[in-house]
This record gives structure tokens, sequence and C-alpha cells, in this order.
């Protein structure tokens, strides 16, 4: 039996041998002098790395790793002794368990078939740098994006009420439905095995009456799939589908929308009607921008 767990600051060297004996068994063989010296590198420079690495241990021996740095895997390897015996799907599975967003990995020669069986899939041709060959692949998220239909109402107003703890933002939804400022296919849930585990809505605004615009809000995930890049997947879809618009204003987290290109909206003189902390009031071009007072549905009651 084994068992899986984080590695331990006293456990690294292990675990850079372990990866350097399996490279040299199986991928190693292929390289060129460059590339085996600047993988070495790589592998060395594990312990100053900020990333998460699961071990698999038997008798309190690593037989076993994987490393990743948030979705992307760095380094995974089982001992030449222990393979075939479940342990690298385990600790796949359990590094990547918390994650329900695209994954991404540069498989080696050696290790395209394992990749292939967990359902990677390649996004462009084999590559070599620095001597170091590999095939970029990734992993489709198991989460879906689509858009809302009627038949989603009800569980959209649970899945609100359980996210904010109150009906403030589902009864925004409800009204928002009934007005001219809805847009059906900017409003998108994110579904998990079936479940609605996500919404967000962009409404149409106008900026000193200029049509064009539009809101993000609200967008919601449960708290169940909270920190696992359900919302991101959210926003990032609807951006996608919003391209012909001007673009997108927002009231929220000055250190977590920028990952989406949003910057402070009075960068580009654009007013919130209400009075908010300018650095929270957000806005994302995508095509052009004029200055103004943002006027939003009378659905939000501003």
């Amino acid at each position: 039996m084994y068992s899986i767990g984080l590695v331990k600051a006293d456990e690294i060297k292990e675990v850079s041998d372990l990866v350097k004996q399996v490279f040299d068994t199986y991928v190693g063989v292929e390289y060129s002098e460059e590339g085996r010296k600047n993988f070495y590198y790589f592998v060395d420079a594990i312990k100053n790395r900020e990333t998460l690495i699961y071990v698999a241990k038997v008798d309190q021996k690593i037989v076993g790793m994987i490393e990743m740095r948030k979705n992307h895997i760095c380094l995974w390897f089982v001992h030449t002794n222990y393979l075939h015996q479940g342990i690298g799907k385990s600790l796949f599975n359990r590094a990547t368990s918390h994650l329900l967003c695209e994954l991404s990995v540069n498989a080696s020669n050696y290790a395209i078939r394992a990749y292939e069986s967990l359902g990677f899939k390649p996004t462009g041709d084999l590559q070599e740098k620095d001597g170091i060959v590999f095939l970029p692949m990734i992993k489709d998220s198991p989460v879906i994006i689509e858009q809302e239909c009627e038949k989603d109402y009800e569980f959209i107003a649970e899945m609100l009420q359980t996210s904010f703890k109150s009906d403030e933002e589902m009864m925004l939804v409800n009204r928002l439905r009934g007005t001219s400022e809805y847009i059906p296919e900017l409003s998108l849930v994110a579904k998990y095995n079936n479940k609605i585990i996500g919404h967000c809505m962009l409404t149409k605004v106008t900026i000193n009456n200029h049509q064009g615009y539009l809101a993000l809000a609200p967008v919601a995930v449960h708290p169940d799939f909270q920190g696992k890049s359900v919302g991101s997947q959210l926003i990032k879809e609807s951006i996608s589908r919003a391209k012909e618009y001007k673009g997108i204003v927002l009231l929220g987290h000055q250190d977590y929308y920028p990952r989406f290109g949003f910057v402070k909206a009075s960068n580009y003189g654009i007013k919130c009607p209400f009075k908010v902390p300018d650095e929270n009031y957000m806005y994302l071009e995508l095509n052009e921008s004029e200055s103004g007072t943002v006027q939003y549905s009378e659905a939000f009651g501003v």
C-alpha cells in the first residue's frame, strides 16, 4: 500500500533524485547533452519554486511525485519499480481534485500516451526548447458554460440565495429578465455534473445616452465550488461572447478583476451614478469608449 500527501521541506532532495532517475531511464536517452543539462537544472530549481508538490510513499520511501503550478503540471514521475500500480493516477487525482478549470502540461514523448488516457489533447506540434522536447497539451475543464434557459431559473435562484445569503441578487436577476436591457445570450450558467454551480449576467447600460455598453452583475458561484476557477471561467466566456459591444463596467474587487483586463473606469472618464470607491468601479474596453456617467437599467434601482 502507498500513501499520498504534501511533500515536506526535508524531502525535496529525495524528490529531485527520483525525478532524475526516472528521467534518465525513460526520457533522457533521447535528449542531447544540452537537453539533459537543462532538465536537471529545472529539477534542481524545484526547491525555489512556489508550487504544490504531492508525493506517494511506500514504507516511508518516496516512489512518486507530481508538481503543480496552479493548473499546470510541471513534473509528474513514478519510480520505475512502482509503475502500473495506480500510483501515478492517484497522484494526479489528488493534485487536481480541487480544480475545475482547464489543465495544461508540456508532455515528454514518453508521457504523451499517459496524458491522452486522462483526456489531454495536443494544442500544437512537438517542440524543442533548450534541448528539452515536449508536446503542449490541455485537458478541458469539466465545467460547462452555456446560456441560461427558462428551466434553469429555479436552480439559479436557489444558487443565488445560497451564494449571497439573501434574496437581493435573486430578485435583481428576476427583474432584469423582464427589461429591454436583458440579453439572453449573455446570461450564462456554469454547470458541473449537470448541476448549476455558477451564474453571471451582462446587461445593457448607456454612458451619457450612448448605446453599446454592458454591465457585469451579478456574478455568483455556489459556496461549495468557490476558489475553483468557476467564476473566472464564467467571466472569460462572458467577455468572449460580448466582443461586438464597446465595453463593460462593473463594481468589484480591485485585486481580482484586473486579471481579465479591467482597469479603473475613471481612467476613461467613466463615472458610476452612485458613490463608490474609485478603485472598485472598473471598465474593460472592447472596441471603443466614451466618457460620462453610466445609466443602469431601472431594475438596479439606481
